[in-house]
């Protein structure tokens, strides 16, 4: 194998590719990243067995080949190259590696035969469709806060694609919360999981502007994007296991809803979490009184107190209590602060609607705007 190519467009390749390789096995292959040139097409591919990662680049093919090498060391290697010169791969016997830039620099570094690369499954496209870059980018980025990091249950570690009725929904939760969006798509009955790292991988690889379609492809119990006709793909096992009932999750009525400035919301609950140490000790109590339409948020920690009134728009369907002086008596909810901040600053909306009913029971949040643009569910904290 020989090619010549940009030295940034070759390390991008590199580094994008090896997100897919072990940081450390026992199988020495899963920690390389395996080139591939066909004509003046060269792919770069990782894989650890779980989740796999091709970059194709077009470069000026010499000789047509395939070689392993270690992803850290080459990813490394070449992104210390000048950015002015571009860079030579040339292999020899399949065990070794010379590159060349800058007229007098020649290098070698150790490669392994293509060979010892893992097999990989090859996919049936009989289960397809299209969905635009630049949405489902957005659509992860907004829902991903919700994803399990606990690994308690391996089904919530990642994100839940439902396709009916001409609509996908994607959903996300933690247990104490959840994600949702619909967009409208044209395909029926279907529905898997994809975990949380492939979930990261199309958020940092995908355009928030980009206009092209990403395929999505289901065989079996493995699920495979690609853009731009094979640039970029990623495909991953579909994690097997039970999701959460989002559906009836979301199914309730509210009895208070109040609509709140999402900017004014959010600084306030980041100035509460500021003295937190632990984010699941304290509580932010918010507190909502009809006769003032203003939301009370109070934080105590062994640091700081958050005490801030922020002007709503509140309604309730029940009546309000008084006390014996006939004041009134405020609803008072409690949640972890760092989860409703996460929903909020993840809405995108300049106003937010938050639907409750008892102090006990989950509360969603929608834009105000237009209550179809999302989804969120958080649970409150049970405080004395």
């Amino acid at each position: 194998m020989k090619f010549t190519a940009d030295k940034n467009t070759l390390a991008d390749a590199v580094l994008i590719a090896s997100r897919a390789c072990a940081a450390k096995s026992i199988d020495t292959s899963l920690e390389c990243v395996l080139l591939e040139l066909r004509g003046n097409k060269l792919t770069v591919r990782g894989y650890n067995l779980e989740t796999g990662i091709n970059k194709t680049i077009m470069v000026n093919g010499i000789k047509d080949g395939a070689i392993m090498v270690d992803a850290r060391i080459l990813s490394d290697y070449v992104r210390k190259i000048d950015s002015a010169f571009s860079v030579e791969l040339e292999t020899k016997n399949d065990k070794e590696i010379n590159i060349n830039f800058g007229g007098s620099k020649h290098n070698r570094m150790n490669g392994v035969s293509a060979n010892n690369f893992p097999k990989i499954s090859k996919f049936a496209d009989n289960i397809e469709f299209f969905i635009k870059e630049a949405v489902l980018r957005d659509t992860l980025s907004q829902i991903y806060h919700a994803v399990s990091q606990s690994g308690d249950n391996p089904a919530m570690c990642g994100v839940k694609f439902v396709l009916e009725n001409n609509e996908l929904t994607l959903v996300a939760s933690d247990g104490l919360r959840m994600a949702l969006r619909t967009i409208p798509l044209e395909y029926q009955d279907l529905e898997f999981i994809v975990p949380d790292k492939t979930i990261v991988e199309l958020i940092r690889n995908l355009a928030s502007d980009g206009d092209n379609d990403v395929q999505v492809i289901v065989d079996k119990n493995q699920v495979l994007f690609s853009k731009g006709s094979g640039e970029y793909e990623i495909f991953s096992r579909i994690i097997d296991g039970k999701f959460v009932n989002y559906k009836r999750v979301a199914d309730f009525e509210g009895l208070r809803t109040a609509v709140i400035d999402s900017k004014e919301f959010s600084g306030a609950l980041e100035r509460a979490i500021v003295g937190i140490e632990n984010r699941n000790s304290n509580s932010a109590v918010l507190s909502f009184l009809s006769t003032t339409k203003v939301l009370n948020i109070y934080c105590k920690t062994s640091m700081t107190i958050t005490d801030e009134d922020i002007d709503i728009e509140y309604e309730t369907k029940i009546d309000d209590k008084y006390d014996e002086n006939g004041g009134e008596i405020p609803f008072k909810i409690s949640f972890q602060p760092r989860l409703l901040l996460d929903a909020i600053k993840n809405s995108n909306a300049e106003t937010v609607k938050l639907i409750m009913r008892e102090e006990i029971n989950p509360v969603k949040i929608v834009s105000a705007e237009d209550e179809s643009k999302f989804l969120f569910v958080v649970v409150p904290m049970r405080t004395k």
